[in-house]
């Protein structure tokens, strides 16, 4: 009687410890862009590709300067296929005393659904620069009647 007894206690114990070992899930994500600083002369007009099941993340890093600009999301594509997963993380502060500093952030996406989503995202020239025929500008913040250089990343994220 004791010799089952303890067996059907190691078998309890053995199911509710297996019941509680759930993994926590990662924060790193299944697929990364990164999106550094471009030179003035030659900012990106591209398309990167991506592929992801349901519940798979992208990660889009992206570099920031004080000096010549920053990348901002301006498209989020279809919500019901690739949702942002909670706020951008800065992964890398800038000191505020040191000028042209730069900084990396990171931004998470889940995959939602199956379909796709493009996401846009642009960089911002902070001052006045090439503009090039055909090439997106914006007016510079503070400077009348001058254009800022837009450069474009568009992430086309198919999701199965």
């Amino acid at each position: 009687m004791t010799r089952r007894l303890v067996i059907a206690a190691a078998l309890l114990l053995a199911l509710v410890s297996a019941c509680g070992s759930t993994s926590p899930q990662s924060n790193t994500p299944t697929a990364t862009i990164r999106l550094s600083i471009p030179s003035p002369s030659d900012l990106p007009d591209i398309v990167r590709t991506v592929r992801l099941s349901v519940g798979q993340t992208l990660g889009v890093l992206s570099a920031h300067s004080d000096a010549a600009g920053y990348w901002k999301q301006t498209g989020s594509g279809n919500n019901a296929v690739l949702t942002q997963d909670g706020p951008a993380t800065v992964t890398r502060d800038c000191p505020t005393d040191v000028v042209g500093c730069g900084s990396t952030s990171q931004q998470l996406y889940r995959a939602a659904s199956a379909g796709t989503s493009t996401v846009v995202w642009s960089f911002l020239g902070l001052g006045p620069g090439l503009v090039k025929p055909g090439q997106p500008a914006m007016p510079c913040q503070g400077i009348p009647h001058q254009q800022c250089p837009v450069g474009l990343v568009r992430i086309t994220v198919s999701v199965s």
